[in-house]
């Protein structure tokens, strides 16, 4: 399964995403701000597609949610 993921790189987000990555899941991750994500997930943001979005501009995720079958946050 693909799945995007936004506020991979909060608390909850980065739960998530390690158990997409422990399941194998093809994951886009979504941040805010790619350069400045904590030092306990770089390793996790390693190994998938990360795009940087604000989600108050919802318009910048139209096309990566094309992609994508599951949405989780």
């Amino acid at each position: 399964m693909r799945v995007l993921l936004t506020g991979a790189s909060g608390f909850v987000g980065s739960h998530l995403l390690a158990r997409f990555l422990r399941k194998g899941e093809h994951t886009l991750a979504v941040v805010l701000r790619p350069g400045r994500v904590p030092h306990r997930i770089q390793h996790l943001l390693a190994g998938v597609e990360v795009i940087a979005s604000d989600l108050a501009r919802p318009e910048t995720l139209d096309e990566p949610m094309r992609r994508f079958a599951q949405i989780g946050r």
